[in-house]
């Protein structure tokens, strides 16, 4: 089945037919598990990393971006390896994604959010690598404070929550409470 996916995947040119199929690859990882899609989880991902790159149509960007969500929250453990690339495509998104494609904005953060969850208590250690990913990780969430919307302001705040879970120390909350 997800061979099936990844075939269609690579040959769809419609919006609609890549969404869909971006979003049934989330599904199909989410149903199974981490522990069952490990042999197709390479593919998931580098396919969606693509997909979230599709700068001509941001509905397709959005359900890469879900779909990639859902394989992190189901992969844990396994999809360490996928977190800095899927955060440095997080980073290029905020950076240059038009402010008014709110959904998709809303969507990294929840992909932020997945990802934070996925290193987990790591956050905490000072290796090169580890201040590195927390500090992209701060300002992802920055980034997402600083924009226009309410709600993209409230994932921004949902990140950081995370973040102050696994890592408090590191996270200043009181700047978000008045």
């Amino acid at each position: 089945m997800a061979q099936h996916m990844f075939d269609r995947l690579k040959t769809a040119r419609d919006a609609a037919s890549r969404t869909g199929h971006s979003l049934a690859l989330g599904c199909l990882h989410r149903y199974v598990g981490g522990m069952g899609t490990g042999q197709h989880l390479n593919t998931s991902v580098s396919i969606l990393l693509a997909l979230a790159q599709d700068t001509n149509a941001p509905i397709v960007q959005l359900w890469a971006l879900h779909a990639l969500s859902m394989i992190a929250d189901s992969g844990g453990p396994m999809f360490r390896t996928y977190v800095e690339p899927t955060l440095s495509i997080v980073l290029k998104l905020l950076l240059h994604m038009a402010p008014t494609h709110i959904d998709v904005h809303q969507c990294i953060g929840k992909c932020l959010t997945a990802l934070i969850t996925t290193v987990g208590p790591e956050l905490q250690g000072n290796s090169l690598s580890v201040c590195t990913t927390r500090s992209s990780f701060l300002i992802a969430c920055a980034i997402m404070q600083d924009h226009g919307d309410p709600l993209v302001q409230a994932e921004a705040i949902s990140c950081l929550q995370q973040l102050h879970m696994f890592a408090p120390r590191h996270v200043n909350l009181s700047n978000l409470v008045p």
